[in-house]
């Protein structure tokens, strides 16, 4: 029974330095990823140009469409020097 004991605690040892040095590299690996977003040598990174040009198109679209349904507004020639 003490044995058992003993390899138990050796196979979990193991294991937490196991799962230990994964997230280490891990870590290091999202690090390497994040550390500058937008110089464009790895999958992670941003194409900024492009994204701001998808970003504005959106917003002109948006306001494009939202004053699409309003009726445009005459200018009246009636002024108050006009109407004396």
């Amino acid at each position: 029974m003490i044995i058992y004991a003993f390899q138990l605690k050796a196979v979990l040892r193991c294991f937490v330095q196991t799962a230990q040095l994964s997230i280490l590299s891990i870590w290091i690996h999202m690090a390497e990823a994040c550390s500058s977003p937008f110089d464009e040598v790895s999958p992670f990174d941003v194409d900024l140009h492009a994204e701001l040009d998808r970003n504005i198109w959106a917003a002109s679209a948006s306001l494009n469409n939202e004053n699409m349904g309003q009726v445009p507004v005459e200018k009246s020639s009636k002024t108050i020097e006009n109407i004396e």
